[in-house]
């Protein structure tokens, strides 16, 4: 291993472990969206069951016509977090611990939210990769951190990262990835189908929104099928219908999971989950999205909305002319739905899938300026007042300090908050590291549990089943994310999906 690779793995390991410390806390708030998606995995795998009433809360009264609760929350996240759960299964089991072998004890708590968080940090490196086709290493670098700490994947990777937004990153920012390798032609055309058609399935099956991640390789491949249709190239056309074929093959085969979980769970193989749209067919919300000063990213992430203006800079035009269809696409579903806002969660987490887009236009707009001295000074402590005031804003939340009622209903906030949070914290700067409020110690971040005087091992079980994780799976990634392994891994990705179909398919209902 050459000596710089070396010291940026030592870098990356050395910064990830700090943040866990100061940062990493899963909270214990299992309500509504994580008790749904734990309990999509936990009852099949534990009870053998579709049966999620046990471990919902709250419990929708209402009863499919199998008898079950219904669910409008995808499977995928379970899906993806389930290797870390079995792990823990077969461990506990195996090591006689028979008491702790429920599904919810504190190891297995401790395996998904660090596997969920490894997810997040994972994609961040994919979108640094990314980047780098087109940037020097500078600009990479600041746009990976900014999609990190400077958005509400934060939040998601470290405070909560029992939700579905830490796996969709993932998920979008391989879609990313792959769709600038097809553009670039460094992915042969006789695997783009089943490589971009199992990118685009995950992200289907993470959230439902990820349903418009299609408008991407469909452009794409629409500028593809007209450039052989003006030279007359019948080889090509016929090569391009083939791998669009393959394409379509593969996403029904990665989302075919949740396909038998709803035909377990409603009788029915496919159903609408989810409701709440507006019935105009204009985007009523959409300016929101932007400045209501109630998560518009205006306000909340500053940092998204620079990296849509830096999409302007993308090359070749095709691939830009993708990016912002697929964005347009993103932003009108977003903008008809009546949450837009995000409802109870932190920040405008919504926009969380558009990271791998928005950071390659940072990267970009850093690029541009990135030869001159004092432009990469500029941009450095740009890039310090971005995150610190995102990891202000989780402060804010997490200790009610603004109006909580409105924050909850999607009512303007006003910008007084913002500036009263500033004063305490420049006042009080170890707030950023207090224990928070309503939640319990063994939850809390391990720095927080130093400042409070706690010795038992107990307060530090899940930051240092974190680290262990998290720092062995990033080994692994960078040793084994090669451009030339992505087609067998991606093979093996779609195995994996099909094998949960069947188990999923089998399960009695109750």
């Amino acid at each position: 291993m050459n000596t710089p690779y070396l010291r940026r793995n030592i870098l990356i390991t050395t910064a990830t472990c700090v943040l866990i410390i100061l940062f990493y806390g899963p909270t214990d708030n299992w309500v509504w969206d994580p008790s749904y998606y734990y309990t999509q995995l936990r009852a099949p795998v534990i009870n053998h069951s579709l049966d999620l009433r046990a471990g919902t809360q709250p419990t929708n009264n209402y009863r499919t016509a199998r008898g079950l609760q219904p669910s409008q929350w995808p499977i995928g996240p379970g899906i993806l977090w389930s290797p870390f759960f079995i792990a823990t299964d077969l461990l506990v089991r195996w090591f006689g611990t028979l008491p702790l072998a429920n599904g919810i004890s504190w190891p297995y708590i401790a395996a998904v939210s660090a596997g969920s968080a490894l997810y997040g940090l994972l994609g961040v490196l994919i979108i640094y990769r990314t980047c780098r086709v087109f940037t020097s290493r500078g600009p990479a670098s600041i746009a990976a951190l900014l999609a990190l700490c400077a958005s509400p994947l934060f939040y998601y990777t470290f405070r909560q990262p029992i939700m579905a937004h830490s796996t969709s990153i993932f998920a979008m920012a391989l879609l990313m990835y792959v769709c600038v390798a097809y553009d670039q032609g460094t992915i042969a055309l006789r695997h783009s189908g089943l490589l971009i058609g199992a990118m685009l399935g995950l992200n289907m099956i993470l959230r439902w929104i990820g349903l418009s991640a299609l408008l991407l390789p469909l452009t794409l491949y629409a500028a593809s099928v007209t450039d052989a249709w003006r030279v007359h190239n019948t080889p090509r056309l016929r090569q391009l219908a083939l791998q669009a074929l393959i394409a379509s093959v593969t996403v029904l085969a990665i989302v075919t999971p949740q396909l038998a979980f709803w035909h377990g769970v409603y009788g029915s193989w496919l159903i609408i989950p989810i409701q709440g749209f507006s019935r105009s067919a204009l985007p009523e919300h959409l300016l929101d999205l932007f400045v209501h000063t109630n998560r518009g990213i205006l306000w909340w992430a500053p940092a998204i909305l620079i990296g849509m203006l830096g999409l302007y800079r993308v090359q070749p035009p095709r691939l830009r002319t993708a990016i912002l269809v697929y964005l347009a696409g993103y932003l009108y579903v977003l903008g008809t739905w009546q949450v837009w806002y995000g409802g109870g969660g932190y920040g405008p987490r919504f926009f969380i899938e558009t990271l791998p887009c928005t950071a390659l236009g940072c990267a970009l707009l850093l690029q541009r300026f990135w030869a001159a001295r004092t432009t990469r000074l500029v941009a450095y402590t740009a890039t310090a007042v971005l995150v610190l005031h995102q990891w202000m804003l989780m402060v804010i939340v997490e200790r009610t300090w603004l109006p909580f009622e409105a924050y909850f209903t999607g009512k303007p906030l006003g910008f007084a908050y913002q500036f009263q949070g500033a004063t305490r914290l420049l006042s009080q700067p170890l707030e950023l590291f207090r224990a928070r409020p309503g939640i319990v110690a063994n939850r809390q971040a391990a720095i927080a549990n130093i400042l409070n005087g706690q010795s038992s091992w107990h307060f530090y079980a899940l930051p240092l089943v974190a680290i262990g994780i998290i720092v062995i799976g990033l080994g692994l990634f960078n040793r084994v994310a090669k451009r030339s392994r992505i087609v067998p891994a991606t093979a093996l990705l779609t195995s994996f999906m099909l094998g949960w179909f069947f188990f999923l398919f089998t399960l009695s209902p109750l």
